[in-house]
């Protein structure tokens, strides 16, 4: 094991350890106890990421029941100690305020639901965001905007944004955000669950903001790698710059979709779902147009954002218990890279992002350690995931044999395994987790622990680190450590619920 590599693992046990001994020193009254237990703070963690301020209010367990709508605002610190840190549109450090509003209310005698949160750094000036995760009006079973449904499991155990969109502002914990339409939902009691969804109303996955300041794509975003600003032209270092051509919106959002799903569930014992969708790929894809001026001045280099269509096919198996769920999915993605909606363009040496078909194969665990079950915790979790066929070389007019964009699915065979506290103790959480890339060898080793304060508060520290075991260049595009191995970080914050 390199030097590196230990420092990172040395890091992890130094930091969790340093961690629970000063939470020893923080005591927290008995009646902040019982108020915990009647669920003024979350007592659920995500079982696939890093939990984000929207997740402080996800569980219906938070919210009080009178009055029925919780807020949760805070403060937190993110120090990125990689190498990506010295990059002139990004910093180090960030400072953030973040909030959250979740509510379930009545309008006219129909239910409202609605599940919002936002950031917005206090020393990065366009690093600012917020999301709506659920926002449902609902008429019996008829629901009208972002409902959540769980089309299939693999799609949000690895958070790949198939079925349901992501919001990607971090790479490392991709937000699942619901589709926007209409939502047929139908309880068949014992004999399961049908989902219908259908929608004239496309939204493309969003992620880091970037601009096109001075013909360079920029960022203050750790996650977004900035292409070369220049180019080697017959010896000479040539600057390069960029644009992008907007198509009318109504070319990238009036797109129609429609998925069904039926799940049997009865709480225990088997379990089984199989679902469909025919929809636009919730990533856009990208063409480009490169021209010289100026002589050998400059060249010119325009994006074109492209929407294309995929068809999913899906179906999962398992069993579950109080101790113990397991299940088996797989998931056939075929996308139809000849139907493009935009960009109408006629460019003569357009160059152009493919999308590939895959089929995607993810067994998943989760075991209780104790009598107190999986709901309690503590329990041990494990996945792994295999992808089967390969992601398509560009095409057109400047392709050369490789392919410039990122892969749709970063990874090829991934396995996780992880520990999670749970409800084991009354105040405080920790959760341990690695995932290793057995294609591209390398692992993503993350740590977060979690103490509640006072009545209504949480404090809450954590890191990630990405190690590349075989260094030397990126292993293709579906080679995610590689990419953003210098992104180790710490995160530390607190926050209240009101």
């Amino acid at each position: 094991m390199g030097k590196g590599t230990t420092y990172r693992y040395f890091a992890f046990f130094a930091g969790s350890g340093a961690f629970l001994l000063a939470s020893t020193c923080l005591s927290v009254p008995r009646s902040s106890y019982q108020k915990l237990q009647r669920g003024v703070l979350p007592k659920t963690y995500s079982s696939t990421q890093a939990q984000s301020v929207a997740e402080v209010s996800k569980d219906s367990s938070f919210r009080r029941a009178e009055p029925n709508t919780s807020w949760t605002l805070g403060t937190s610190a993110t120090h990125f100690v990689g190498s990506a840190a010295t990059r002139g549109d990004s910093q180090p450090l960030y400072f953030s305020l973040e909030g959250a509003l979740k509510t379930d209310t009545k309008i006219l005698g129909q239910s409202l639901k609605l599940d919002a949160f936002g950031l917005m750094s206090l020393n990065q000036t366009k690093f600012r965001f917020y999301e709506v995760k659920e926002g449902t009006l609902s008429f019996g079973n008829l629901h009208v905007g972002r409902r959540p449904v769980t089309w299939i499991a693999l799609d949000e155990v690895w958070g790949l944004g198939l079925y349901s969109s992501r919001f990607r502002w971090d790479y490392l914990a991709p937000e699942t955000i619901p589709l926007t339409g209409i939502t047929w939902s139908q309880n068949l009691g014992s004999r399961g669950q049908f989902h219908f969804f259908t929608s004239y109303l496309f939204i493309p996955e969003r992620g880091a903001p970037i601009d096109f300041a001075e013909g360079r794509i920029q960022s203050q975003s750790e996650w977004v790698i900035s292409p070369p600003d220049s180019t080697a032209i017959r010896g000479v270092a040539t600057p390069v710059r960029y644009s992008l051509s907007t198509p009318q919106i109504s070319k990238i959002v009036l797109n129609p979709s429609v998925s069904a799903s039926y799940a049997l569930d009865r709480g225990t014992g088997p379990v089984a779902r199989v679902s469909a969708a025919y929809k636009p790929i919730n990533q856009l894809f990208l063409g480009y147009e490169a021209t010289l001026s100026g002589g050998l001045s400059q060249v010119d280099v325009t994006l074109f954002p492209r929407v294309l269509y995929h068809t999913l096919v899906g179906v999962e198996a398992g069993y579950q218990s109080r101790h113990f769920q397991g299940l088996l999915s797989s998931l056939y993605d075929r996308p139809e890279n000849e139907r493009e909606v935009t960009p109408d363009t006629t460019v003569r040496n357009f160059t152009y992002q493919r999308a590939g078909t895959y089929a995607v194969l993810s067994p998943n665990m989760k075991v209780a350690l104790t009598q107190a079950g999986i709901a309690e915790g503590p329990i041990l979790e494990a996945a792994y995931l295999e992808r089967f066929g390969t992601t398509p070389l560009d095409a057109g007019f400047y392709a050369d044999g490789t392919t410039h964009f990122e892969a749709r699915l970063p990874f090829r065979r991934m396995a996780l395994v992880g520990i999670d506290s749970g409800r084991a103790f009354q105040s405080f959480r920790g959760v341990v987790r690695v995932r290793g890339d057995l294609v591209n060898p390398g692992t993503i080793l993350s740590w977060r622990v979690e103490r509640n304060i006072l009545s209504r508060g949480q404090v809450f520290v954590s890191a990630d680190f990405l190690t590349r075991f075989n260094g030397g260049d990126l292993g293709g595009s579906d080679d995610f450590i590689g990419r953003y191995r210098s992104n180790d970080r710490f995160q530390g914050g607190v926050r209240f619920a009101f």
